[in-house]
């Protein structure tokens, strides 16, 4: 993929691909009368789950990060997922962590996700969810 920095990915791929086409983006869990329920929010509280991190450099870096994510609780009143570009992983690379709560989708519709947000893509494959 090459660099690409917090911005460039918001705009290529993820507000003209990912929020636009996969709603529960776009929604929090709310517990009503016992019940959980989907609510929509404000794109810019999407936004904001799109972060940039800094100072991972090798793949230690890269597998101690993924454990301090997988620890850490969601919290309920965002949506129940967050991206981390890391636009100075090296020279000529950056690395993007994302993190899924599985109640969004099953393992199938998150690679449709990821599928879609690809270069590569072909939008008469994906479903919505």
């Amino acid at each position: 993929m090459g660099k690409i920095s917090k911005e460039q990915f918001l705009e290529k791929y993820f507000f003209t691909r990912g929020i636009k086409k996969f709603r529960r983006l776009r929604q929090i869990l709310v517990r009503k009368y016992g019940f959980w329920f989907f609510k929509d929010v404000d794109s810019e509280l999407s936004r904001k789950q799109v972060k940039s991190c800094s100072g991972i450099h090798t793949k230690q870096d890269i597998h101690d990060f993924m454990a301090r994510l997988c620890e850490k609780d969601y919290d309920y009143t965002k949506p129940l997922w967050e991206i981390h570009v890391m636009e100075d992983y090296s020279e000529d690379e950056s690395v993007i962590f994302i993190r899924v709560n599985h109640v969004l989708s099953d393992g199938m519709g998150i690679m449709s996700l990821f599928t879609f947000m690809n270069d590569n893509h072909n939008p008469e494959n994906i479903t919505q969810f």
